[in-house]
């Protein structure tokens, strides 16, 4: 793999991460049947062998496995947990009114929590949104277990609700002055911690001290959580402008997005693309700027990049493959911020230029989240109700599927899906669904998950009332919001806990 599809990447769905929901996507995946089943009952087929899926769909169908891959296989996750990254603009327009917002990344050699043990790490963003303000939470605990939470509140003093972490369920805040706020924490509903959170003079360190009782229940000596603030400009989600792009015609992508997240001394970079095969690839890097070499997980064997600074708003980085070098280069941000280019120097085809824009955080996702929510409610009312016209309406054209005992991607009109159909037909419904959560991917797109009770029942009189966990992928076509993707997966046991 060289140093271009490397760079290729695409957002974590900005930690499209689950807390509670990763530990059952270690299970294995295989779709539920009764998917198929109540869309072949309700569908006009148009039989087509030869039917290709369309691109854009593909790219939002990879768009959500990376978010799968990453996100849902840790433990602990919590399903649309994480707000969209923010930009160095953001941060330097809205850090003026709350000095917090922003990224920030644990310095544990200046934290000190007594008793212990310290985490290893956690990076966590402030930003603001239309409901109020958004922190995310990625803490990386002492036995390393990844743990990821987020809660929006308002700083009235109210419960606000904590999404993800087992030893806090609300907090509600307060301002205290310009540049601290107060909290108190509960679990259960009982008062178990408080809280401070200060931002220093100018800017730059963020400190939050505990008061109370540990996770363990212990009463804390001293509790004082140090970060350092980090807005790199080329931190966020850029997509690939091919346009504008030099790059090889056997090496330029039909489709490029990249995401760059901040790990202390570095960041974590994601890249995902589709080739210009059609085929889809995915790479990830924990990168440091201090010039060692590190492995290119999913890269080519023995592949690793090595990155340092080379000014404010640019780094340097070397691609190698088992020791060898195969290509240098720089990755520079524009004085905007909104334009990210790369250049690349192959050993063996001389250099090219990638640039991407980046993809500014959704403002507007409340509404979109909304949307797809009600969209969701309205599919799946009509699936139990056998309502054949609005089942129809909000399909895509070619709509897939995952369905593991059959293949890996299964498309409606395919041969295998079709000679499917006899085994369910005449199947009856009564799914109800709960905790849908939405995760908007840009302005056109947005992954729903979400949980459904009930049960099916097969032509045959055989009930199926096993519980499933859903993903579908949604995409915007003139207007109306359509599933494009649609990925259902039994589990025998829900540990989801009790709604707090």
């Amino acid at each position: 793999m060289d140093t271009a599809k490397v760079k290729r990447g695409l957002p974590e769905v900005a930690g499209y991460k689950h807390r509670e929901r990763g530990a059952r996507d270690r299970e294995s995946l295989f779709t539920c049947a009764a998917f198929i089943l109540l869309r072949s009952s309700v569908l006009r087929f148009r039989p087509s062998p030869q039917t290709p899926i369309n691109m854009k769909t593909l790219v939002y169908l990879v768009y959500f496995a990376s978010a799968c891959a990453l996100a849902f296989a840790q433990q602990n996750k919590n399903a649309n947990a994480s707000a969209p990254p923010i930009t160095p603009a953001e941060v330097t327009a809205s850090s003026a009114a709350d000095p917090w917002l922003g990224s920030w990344v644990l310095n544990v050699a200046k934290t000190r929590i007594n008793p212990g043990p310290a985490p290893k790490g956690e990076t966590r963003t402030y930003t603001s949104t239309a409901s109020g303000e958004r922190a995310t939470y990625d803490e990386t605990q002492a036995d390393g277990k990844r743990v990821y939470s987020t809660s929006t509140y308002r700083f009235d003093g109210q419960d606000a609700k904590v999404v993800g972490d087992p030893d806090s369920h609300t907090h509600a805040i307060k301002r205290t002055s310009p540049r601290s706020i107060a909290s108190v924490i509960k679990k259960d509903g009982k008062v178990v911690r408080t809280a401070t959170r200060e931002v220093s003079a100018d800017g730059k360190i963020l400190t939050v001290e505990f008061k109370g009782t540990n996770a363990k229940g212990q009463p804390i000596i001293e509790e004082k959580w140090v970060f350092d603030r980090r807005d790199e400009p080329w931190l966020g989600t850029w997509e690939l402008n091919a346009v504008k792009s030099r790059i090889a015609p056997s090496a330029k992508p039909k489709f490029d997005f990249r995401t760059f997240t901040p790990t202390a001394g570095g960041e974590h970079a994601v890249y995902v693309t589709i080739e210009s095969d059609g085929k889809p690839t995915r790479s990830e890097c924990n990168i440091v700027y201090n010039g060692t070499d590190q492995p290119v997980v999913a890269g080519e064997p023995g592949e690793t990049l090595a990155f340092t600074r080379a000014s404010a708003r640019a780094l340097a980085f070397t691609n190698k493959q088992n020791g060898k070098v195969v290509s240098t280069g720089t990755r520079t941000v524009s004085a905007d911020g909104k334009v990210l280019t790369v250049t690349v120097k192959h050993v063996e085809r001389g250099e090219e230029v990638w640039v991407l824009e980046r993809r500014a955080a959704d403002m507007a996702q409340t509404n979109l989240a909304a949307a797809i929510k009600a969209a969701v409610a309205t599919h799946w009312h009509a699936i139990n109700g056998g309502i054949t016209a609005t089942v129809d309406r909000q399909h895509t054209a070619d709509i897939s599927v995952f369905l593991a005992d059959v293949e890996p991607r299964m498309l409606m009109n395919s041969p295998a899906w079709l000679a499917m159909l006899p085994r369910w037909q005449g199947a009856k419904a009564n799914w109800t669904l709960r905790d849908v959560e939405v995760q908007p991917l840009g302005a056109a797109a947005a992954a729903a998950s979400f949980y459904m009770d009930g049960s099916v029942r097969w032509a045959d009189g055989r009930v199926d009332s096993r519980p499933r966990r859903v993903t579908e992928i949604w995409v915007n076509e003139n207007g109306t919001w359509k599933e494009a993707h649609h990925h259902d997966s039994v589990f025998t046991a829900n540990p989801k806990p009790a709604a707090q």
